[in-house]
């Protein structure tokens, strides 16, 4: 290939990538603006009611809870927007402490049973020792589970398990903890796999099936694994004659953060 049929074919690949982050961007202000305008309307409708004389106590209670509710997630979203803001400006305050994931990742199994209890959904934690432990902030590594197991919830079929795997291994001859979360469900689009992680992006048909989200959680975490000196990947793998995939995010995490300090 000659130099001009090079330099041409960089131009296109560089048109193809700046098309599909302005769709990225459209893609997430439409979700941004559904995000902030649903519970806007929800509360609206639940200050109405809450005007209206000789209301019951119940019903009282019911659209008080609706308030309560629609305000979280609104408050939710606008955190998720600054933190982000502050993971890219390296403003996030970071806290080194021991922490037990034996421990933390037996508080998230019990929380998430619960959540998942309708969908039939089950989290199942597998470790490769009893006493896992790690020196990071404690902060940052609760946010990054959480938000990867509700990212399995949304996107796994009912009546399934997420499995998360942790174990110690050494790489480039520094100890590291990596945990691997796999769950089953309708997968990624290959095409979607090396976006997975940007800002704007969610996956195909998300919308379509009113699956909440902006797409910021998987953006929070790949910003927060930078934080704690980590690498996370995602794979995607069809699973023959059952119309599903196995989709494994995998996270790696040095040991302890103080020798980079």
């Amino acid at each position: 290939m000659d130099l001009q049929s090079k330099l041409l074919d960089y131009a296109r690949r560089q048109d193809d990538r700046l098309r599909h982050l302005n769709q990225q961007r459209y893609d997430f202000l439409a979700a941004v603006s559904h995000e902030l305008n649903t519970p806007l309307a929800s509360m609206k409708v639940a200050i109405e009611m809450l005007r209206q004389t000789g209301l019951s106590p119940d019903r009282q209670e019911t659209y008080l809870n609706i308030l309560e509710q629609e305000w979280r997630r609104e408050k939710n979203l606008v955190e998720n927007l600054l933190m982000l803001q502050r993971i890219g400006t390296q403003q996030k305050d970071m806290h080194v402490q021991g922490i037990d994931l034996n421990e933390l990742l037996d508080e998230f199994q019990q929380l998430f049973d619960r959540k998942w209890e309708d969908k039939g959904l089950q989290c199942c934690i597998q470790l490769s020792r009893p006493m896992l432990k790690l020196d990071s902030d404690e902060d940052s590594l609760r946010r990054i589970i959480a938000e990867l197991l509700n990212n399995a919830g949304k996107y796994s079929n009912p009546d399934t398990m997420v499995i998360c795997q942790v174990e110690e291994v050494v790489r480039r001859e520094i100890p590291h903890i990596v945990l691997t979360m796999t769950n089953i469900g309708p997968g990624i689009p290959p095409e979607d796999l090396p976006y997975i992680f940007d800002p704007f992006c969610r996956q195909e048909g998300a919308t379509r099936q009113a699956v909440p989200g902006t797409g910021l959680g998987l953006a929070l975490v790949k910003g927060l694994v930078q934080l704690l000196r980590g690498e996370i990947d995602v794979s995607c793998r069809v699973l023959p004659g059952t119309g599903s995939s196995e989709i494994s995010f995998t996270l790696a995490l040095p040991q302890t953060l103080h020798s980079f300090s």
